[in-house]
């Protein structure tokens, strides 16, 4: 009979420690944000011919042409190795390793804040290509930026412009 409670005992200790992981996993920070180094934001005008409205797979997309009200929560993608040599919109090689990003929206290049909305986590990536075009995807994170943020597949992210300008002062929206 002591048997019985145990199990009993240990099936709701288990049960218990599952809820309360489920929870974790809300839309608001869990602990304080924290800012975290990434890409460094310099000045860069905009690359001739990456900044057109373009259509892929019956789909238009509208590059956004002021960035300053631009807010946007969702989910990422992780590109790895897959992407070493292959050239970004930008034309620069891409790496996993840099802190970069690709969007199907925003101007290319620049920057953008990424905040990890479970551990707060956030940091500065530079956008330098297109994409990702997976349905549920927002954005996609090289995997440097995906490791310092902690980022799983799951994970809700918010992505927020910064702009800089010709004397490189930044102005961090949002």
């Amino acid at each position: 009979m002591h048997y019985h409670w145990l199990i009993f005992s240990i099936t709701i200790a288990l049960l218990a420690g599952c809820v309360s992981q489920t929870k974790q996993n809300t839309n608001t920070p869990m602990a304080p944000v924290q800012d975290i180094s990434g890409a460094e934001q310099r000045y860069e005008p905009y690359h001739s011919g990456a900044n057109n409205d373009y259509q892929l797979n019956g789909q238009t997309y509208q590059i956004i042409k002021d960035p300053a009200h631009f807010s946007e929560t969702g989910f990422a993608s992780i590109f790895g190795s897959e992407v070493i040599g292959k050239t970004t919109t930008t034309g620069e090689t891409a790496s996993p390793y840099e802190f970069t990003a690709s969007h199907p929206i925003l101007p290319i290049p620049s920057y953008a804040r990424i905040t990890n909305l479970i551990n707060g986590r956030m940091m500065i990536v530079r956008i330098n290509d297109r994409g990702p075009y997976i349905a549920g995807k927002n954005i996609a994170l090289s995997h440097a930026a995906a490791d310092r943020l902690n980022l799983m597949l799951t994970t809700r992210i918010k992505i927020d412009p910064i702009l800089v300008s010709p004397t490189s002062t930044l102005n961090h929206q949002n």
